[in-house]
């Protein structure tokens, strides 16, 4: 409603403001992005910041996002989560089938899902394995993914310390449109889809962010992929 759209504009501005003193963010690729929903934005996701960059710097009206269930309490990133009013708060490690049906009912509204294949915070420093899941609500709600790669947010710690100013950098790729399972071992097509979007993120990043989608984007072909037909 109303009062939702007030708190996001409300929280955008004061990222905003944030941004302005401790970052510079570049967009490249800005007209890729569908003139509305249903779509999924698909991040990868080193930092606690990307969800704020993603608030300031993608040309969208409102994002729904997922969040770990361990935020809901926290007084800081609980609040700022809370206050957007747009969060679907998931049981990691887990298949959380209430956050799965509430994701796939936004995505039916005609509205934005933000959304790390990876399901998690990357604690590699590069990208992990993706699960199968965001393929399996993009192709429930039959609505494509976007591929979003964010680089630079993992030096910020160094740069405030430093009182340096960061420097990142939004990539935004083409929409990718996956085919619903057909068949036998549906896990298996879901996974392999979950990996497409991956290598089209790892396209977008810093070379030294693509982690174990490294090979795939110099045209080799990444070890837990050689058995996939």
């Amino acid at each position: 409603g109303l009062l939702s759209k007030m708190r996001y504009r409300f929280l955008k501005i004061v990222f905003t403001l944030l941004f302005k003193l401790i970052a510079k963010i570049d967009v490249t690729g800005a007209e890729n992005v569908p003139p509305h929903g249903p779509f999924l934005m698909a991040i990868n996701h080193l930092a606690l910041i990307d969800t704020p960059v993603l608030l300031v710097a993608m040309p969208v009206q409102k994002i729904n996002a997922f969040a770990a269930y361990k935020w809901k309490d926290n007084f800081l990133v609980g609040g700022i989560l809370k206050l957007a009013a747009n969060t679907i708060f998931v049981h990691r490690g887990e298949v959380d089938r209430a956050a799965l049906k509430k994701a796939v009912t936004v995505l039916k509204r005609g509205e934005i899902l933000g959304i790390a294949p990876e399901v998690t915070r990357s604690h590699t420093g590069g990208l992990m394995r993706a699960k199968p899941g965001i393929a399996y609500l993009a192709t429930k709600a039959n609505a494509p993914v976007l591929p979003v790669g964010i680089s630079g947010q993992q030096n910020l710690v160094d740069n405030l310390l430093h009182f340096k100013r960061l420097r990142i950098h939004l990539n935004i790729g083409r929409l990718i449109y996956l085919p619903p399972p057909a068949g036998r071992d549906k896990l298996t097509q879901l996974q392999a889809c979950a990996d497409q979007v991956m290598m089209a993120i790892a396209a977008l990043i810093d070379p030294e962010l693509r982690g174990v989608y490294a090979a795939a984007v110099k045209g080799a072909t990444p070890k837990f992929l050689e058995k996939v037909e």
